[in-house]
């Protein structure tokens, strides 16, 4: 006779009991390290918000006066730089808009950033240029035969284009920089030449950093520019990509006056450097607009008599004030910055007349 094998009911209940503590204890475990994770994050958030905010707060500072140095510790957060907007790497926060302020750096900034202001008129009050980048990024300037490298930086002088918190070093050549530089791991490297001096002509051997990190440009003042003016006046840069052993050209912009030439030098590429120069162009024009609306007001009140049209030619009074502003207001006048050159000339030129015959003057 075979007796089938009887069921133990407790052993049952037993083996699902703890089957059912597993689990939920599973789930518990699983529950608290989703909240640990979660209140991890939103802390990390949190930090990347006031990080984001004080930084706000400083470049808002910073940049309402000229040749203003600053620099300002990163705790361990990275920044990224756009045209429009700053934010931080890895961060779901959607960060601070720059989109009202012109403002030239590379892309991204880690450790620390250092920042710059100038003023740009062209030629009256018109916008601080802010400039960003850290002591980790290199800018390498080779000598001209001009002297036009020594008006941007030169170690006996107090007066150059860049500050003093920029990581500088200068070269005699091209050649030079091929055989002496050495990468301590530099988070961006900017060749700078000037004039005949082409980057696409070098060959470089680069450890430690990937090529979209390092570039070149080639700064061309126009020839009507001599070295006593530069870097104010206006000109060419040409803007070169790097393929790992050479450069190539990227494309050319123009620039006016040393606040644009300093953004070119700051901006992480073409791209960057035309769109916060398209934003201050509109802002030339809308300055413009009421500026021509004051001109336009002196003319009615009849200002323009007597000692303040001691020349009836309407090159040198409120009429021709007038037709300049109106060129200035013309959003394709970014076009040929050699004209606004050219007019910021005679504005200024029109300007001081009107203040020494004690007439109002436009700004």
């Amino acid at each position: 006779m075979i007796r089938k094998p009887i069921k133990k009911k407790g052993t049952i209940e037993l083996q699902f009991n703890w089957l059912f503590v597993l689990i939920v204890g599973a789930m518990i475990l699983l529950f608290f390290f989703g909240l640990i994770r979660t209140l991890s994050k939103n802390s990390k958030e949190s930090l990347n918000f006031d990080i984001l905010s004080y930084l706000d707060e400083i470049l808002a500072g910073v940049g309402v006066s000229s040749n203003t140095e600053y620099s300002i510790n990163l705790p361990g957060a990275v920044i990224n730089i756009d045209c429009y907007f700053m934010t931080i790497e890895g961060s779901d926060f959607e960060g601070k808009s720059v989109e009202s302020r012109v403002v030239f750096g590379p892309n991204r900034i880690s450790r620390e950033m250092t920042t710059y202001t100038l003023f740009w008129g062209a030629p009256f009050n018109t916008a601080y240029f802010l400039y960003v980048t850290s002591s980790k990024n290199k800018y390498l300037i080779v000598e001209d035969a001009d002297g036009f490298m020594q008006k941007v930086h030169d170690d006996a002088s107090s007066d150059d284009l860049l500050p003093l918190n920029i990581n500088i070093e200068t070269y005699s050549d091209l050649t030079a920089i091929e055989n002496d530089f050495e990468n301590q791991n530099f988070n961006k490297i900017k060749i700078i030449t000037f004039r005949e001096v082409t980057p696409d002509t070098m060959t470089l051997n680069l450890k430690k950093i990937k090529n979209k990190d390092v570039s070149a440009i080639r700064i061309i003042p126009d020839t009507s520019i001599t070295i006593d003016e530069f870097p104010d006046g206006t000109g060419a840069i040409e803007f070169y990509t790097f393929d790992g052993t050479g450069f190539t050209l990227d494309g050319e912009s123009k620039y006016l006056n040393k606040a644009s030439l300093a953004g070119a030098i700051y901006s992480e590429n073409k791209e960057m450097y035309d769109c916060n120069m398209d934003k201050a162009y509109e802002r030339l024009n809308k300055i413009a607009e009421i500026l021509l609306k004051k001109t336009a007001t002196l003319l009615t009140e009849d200002v323009n008599t007597n000692q303040c049209d001691t020349d009836p030619s309407p090159q040198h009074n409120y009429n021709r004030i007038n037709a300049i502003l109106e060129d200035l207001t013309d959003p394709l006048i970014s076009v040929n910055p050699i004209d606004i050159y050219s007019k910021e000339q005679e504005l200024n030129e029109k300007n001081k007349k009107l203040q020494a015959q004690s007439c109002p003057i436009i700004y």
